[in-house]
């Protein structure tokens, strides 16, 4: 069998990785990467000749690039979930409505959205589904609602692709089911290869504790969060307390949520998310933003790096107020305005860049596996054969040295490698 690696081979964001058998031409993934100089799509030159893609979850480096080679050659099946689907189809449709306001130059249309959701068919978790010379099985990968471990069967090996995965429990999912049997290659993230996570109970009371505080001293709460999951996570945690002012969901987070509510036994506690639903104020349209604003409240919108999205309309108002505080509760990504916001303490608001006088404060509410928990992941599997993935060169290679002293094969390839094994 031959790999080919299209993406997020030292590097996160757009995954995608090619599996050639006898039969079959496969690909695990087809995900996006945004850059400051736009979008970024895998190596992969066409979808021409790809017989079936198996889609770990919706987040858009994992999915996003499905339209484009849509509008290019591909025209086969496309495995996932019943929420993946689900929720792809908002952020598919999302993404590409931002790229019409901003006026940006797609490379696909309207059509090939619709095309791509189309082609997507479900499958359901831990039931194995035959193809040509393959077997599919979709295990729970604890990620976000809908997200899979995919374990492929062919020419007598076992293939483990983790995709997005967390062995621990959080409020919204349960942690990873791991019960593959025997595994002889695993596909691996290394995301945080090379750190562990805060304790999630310390870290979620330090996030409820600033709340209150704030709330306190007269001030008002932003929560900027990544729309699907996080999102959902933060409402959880805010709904085990009592706040006093009313607690403001915008953006398309409320989309996820509705959708999530639809299929409740993706989630671990879909009764407490629930009832959390009937205290939150959903805000709809610019007016209602710009009264809200001038009372004092918990708003939680996406984007969760500042970069778009409703919460820009709330640091328009709260930027100058020193009692106010900014809880990021999302990874900052490189060049990104919640990067800027952590590193000097500055934001872009309409093109203009304002030095925030807000109390800034980052959390540590991870939905990727750490590091000592994958080192267990990673014994418990005991695959021959590891390639890392997902992950930017500390982790990684962190991970690699690791791995090779306990006695595993490892390899780290990068984008464009192609692999016989």
């Amino acid at each position: 069998m031959k790999f080919t690696f299209h993406g997020s081979f030292y590097e996160v964001g757009r995954s995608c990785i090619e599996l050639k058998t006898k039969k079959s031409r496969i690909l695990l993934d087809l995900g996006t990467k945004i850059t400051p100089k736009g979008v970024e799509y895998p190596t992969l030159p066409n979808g021409h000749g790809i017989d079936l893609v198996a889609v770990s979850h919706a987040h858009l480096d994992h999915s996003g690039a499905m339209p484009f080679y849509q509008h290019n050659g591909l025209n086969c099946p496309i495995l996932c979930t019943k929420v993946t689907k689900a929720l792809a189809k908002i952020l598919l449709r999302d993404s590409y409505k931002v790229e019409m306001i901003e006026n940006l130059h797609t490379l696909y249309d309207e059509e090939d959205v619709f095309a791509a959701l189309d082609s997507m068919k479900l499958v359901e978790f831990n039931e194995r589904e035959e193809f040509q010379d393959l077997c599919f099985t979709f295990f729970d990968a604890g990620h976000i609602p809908g997200s899979s471990s995919i374990l492929v069967e062919t020419e007598g090996k076992r293939i483990l692709y983790t995709g997005d995965i967390t062995t621990q429990n959080s409020n919204l999912m349960r942690g990873a089911d791991t019960d593959y049997g025997h595994v002889d290659l695993l596909i691996c993230e290394s995301t945080y290869g090379d750190r562990d996570h805060t304790d999630r109970a310390q870290e979620e009371a330090r996030f409820l504790k600033h709340i209150k505080e704030t709330l306190a001293n007269d001030g008002s709460v932003l929560i900027p969060t990544l729309a699907v999951g996080r999102a959902q996570e933060v409402l959880l945690m805010l709904g085990k307390e009592k706040f006093g002012v009313p607690i403001y969901f915008d953006g398309m987070a409320k989309k996820v949520l509705a959708r999530l509510l639809e299929n409740s036994n993706s989630l671990k506690d879909p009764e407490s998310l629930g009832r959390i639903t009937k205290i939150i104020k959903l805000v709809h349209g610019r007016k209602y933003r710009e009264e809200i604003i001038k009372t004092q409240g918990i708003f939680v919108s996406p984007s969760g790096m500042l970069d778009g999205g409703p919460i820009v309309e709330y640091l328009k108002g709260f930027w100058h107020q020193e009692n106010a505080a900014l809880a990021l509760t999302s990874y900052q990504a490189a060049d990104t305005n919640g990067r800027l916001l952590l590193d000097e303490g500055d934001v872009y608001i309409d093109g203009t860049k304002r030095h925030v006088h807000c109390c800034v404060e980052k959390y540590d509410f991870s939905s990727h596996i750490g590091m000592t928990p994958v080192h267990n992941y990673i014994k418990k599997v005991n695959p021959k054969v590891i390639i890392f993935n997902h992950g930017e060169a500390a982790g990684i290679d962190a991970l690699a040295k690791w791995a090779k002293s306990e006695g595993y094969e490892v390899h780290t390839p990068h984008n464009g490698d192609v692999l016989v094994l």
